[in-house]
């Protein structure tokens, strides 16, 4: 699962480098709406008129394309199709038709689960060359 706390300070870092208000000030609040989580982020005091005129919404578990997903899980874009394919992955979101989405989240999960140490790797490998060679 994802470290919530490590991608929060993350944000808050990018959003301190977009630029701070004038007296440094970054106010960051967390958002939980149901299945909605985010953190909205504005770099104006908390008692500003404009306060709620330039808050930013930057969700904790964002849908990433195909693109961001494989680069998010250290693969070449042909490479995670192919793990997708296998199942290896999970399946896409398409929140509209030939645009598939993927969770970050999920996209940990999957590689937190089919992470094995070499000795079990290889004794996967050998049952699936015996159970080959026994067809």
């Amino acid at each position: 699962m994802i470290d919530h706390s490590t991608y929060l300070q993350e944000q808050i870092q990018k959003r301190l480098e977009e630029g701070a208000s004038e007296n440094g000030t970054v106010t960051v609040t967390s958002s939980d709406e149901g299945s909605a989580q985010g953190l909205v982020v504005s770099s104006l005091p908390p008692n500003s008129p404009a306060r709620g005129a330039t808050q930013g919404y930057v969700p904790l578990d964002p849908l990433l394309d195909a693109r961001e997903s494989a680069t998010e899980v250290g693969l070449s874009e042909p490479g995670f199709w192919k793990a997708v394919q296998g199942g290896r992955m999970p399946p896409p979101y398409y929140p509209l038709s030939r645009a598939p989405r993927w969770r970050r989240s999920e996209l940990h999960a999957a590689v937190a689960a089919t992470r094995a140490l070499p000795a079990d790797q290889k004794a996967r490998r050998r049952a699936a060359k015996l159970a080959r060679a026994a067809m």
